[in-house]
């Protein structure tokens, strides 16, 4: 029977915390005072070989002894970054990975698919059977209000819906297939002024990460449709802005030679039927939004573009 070869990556914040590695629900490996700075994202790698041949879905990581004493600034917490079996990373925020030691300001401590690295109290991380061959998307956000909810759109579909705080924040989705920028949008969806009650709602993104491959925001390629600029007002194009100050979507790009805004969204010809009547501003633009989201932005490249407005897009 062969042997599986398993790493741990992880780190504590107090360095005193205790990680139990089990194997069906049976401990195999225990590590004590756990190294690393877990809130500086800086790990170290605990492994040892099992007596056969494991899949992740055998796989749970035990933070055993929690500590909470704040009048002696004691917070014992572990993060664990990933595991490793055979070569094959299994990464410990995904979607699959089921919790039950995770806290989340939404609802505190309860047991679920928490997609954390973080265990704050005595639990477990499960792991699950995916080899995660799909790409990791990292949207770095926050909002000016801390209401501010947005979309993760891959090609037009929605995969994920956030809520930002005021603080910058990363939010992690794995997709089930490979991802490319030119793909991604980040759509923010609640927006709302009311210089009266002293309310305005803006998103900011400081960037996007694929594989971690990131994109920033303000680059020349990133194209918006909602970022004010003092001297035109919202106009789509690419704003180089990290702010979404209307609802509206950054789309993003590898390529600094790509300038969808001239492509994707710049009509050549706008064909309406005479029985609709003339269109105002506000329809034209409701009609560009919803094109934007539409399968043609898989080829923004494309130079030109000829779209027939029919009478179930007049509104």
């Amino acid at each position: 029977m062969m042997l599986s070869s398993v790493e741990i990556i992880a780190a504590g914040v107090e360095n005193s915390e205790t990680i139990e590695i089990q194997v069906d629900q049976q401990a195999v490996a225990t590590f004590n005072n756990l190294g690393g700075n877990a809130d500086a994202g800086q790990f170290q790698s605990y492994t040892f070989n099992t007596a056969g041949t494991i899949s992740a879905d055998q796989v749970r990581v035990q933070f055993t002894n929690d500590l909470y004493d704040p009048e002696n600034n004691i917070d014992s917490n572990v993060r664990i970054d990933a595991i490793v079996i055979d070569g094959v990373r299994y990464e410990t925020e995904d979607p699959s990975v089921f919790s039950t030691g995770t806290w989340l300001p939404g609802d505190g401590i309860v047991e679920g698919n928490r997609e954390s690295e973080y265990l704050h109290t005595n639990g477990y991380f499960q792991f699950a059977g995916s080899s995660n061959n799909g790409s990791l998307i990292e949207v770095r956000a926050r909002g000016s209000e801390g209401v501010e909810q947005f979309n993760l759109r891959i090609l037009g579909d929605t995969v994920g819906t956030f809520t930002a705080s005021t603080q910058d924040q990363t939010f992690s989705y794995r997709h089930d297939g490979v991802v490319t920028a030119g793909q991604i949008q980040v759509e923010f969806i609640n927006d709302e002024y009311d210089p009266d009650a002293g309310i305005d709602n803006n998103l900011i993104v400081d960037s996007i990460s694929i594989d971690g491959q990131t994109f920033e925001t303000e680059a020349a390629s990133t194209f918006s449709t909602g970022t004010w600029l003092p001297e035109d007002g919202v106009q789509p194009g690419n704003r180089q802005s990290e702010w979404l100050h209307t609802e509206g979507f950054f789309l993003y790009s590898g390529d600094t030679n790509v300038q969808p805004g001239e492509i994707g969204l710049t009509l050549n010809t706008l064909t309406i039927n005479e029985d609709l009547g003339e269109l105002n501003n506000r329809e034209k633009n409701n009609i560009l939004k919803e094109l934007s989201k539409k399968e043609f932005i898989k080829h923004y490249q494309t130079e030109s573009v000829t779209f027939t407005i029919s009478n179930d897009m007049h509104t």
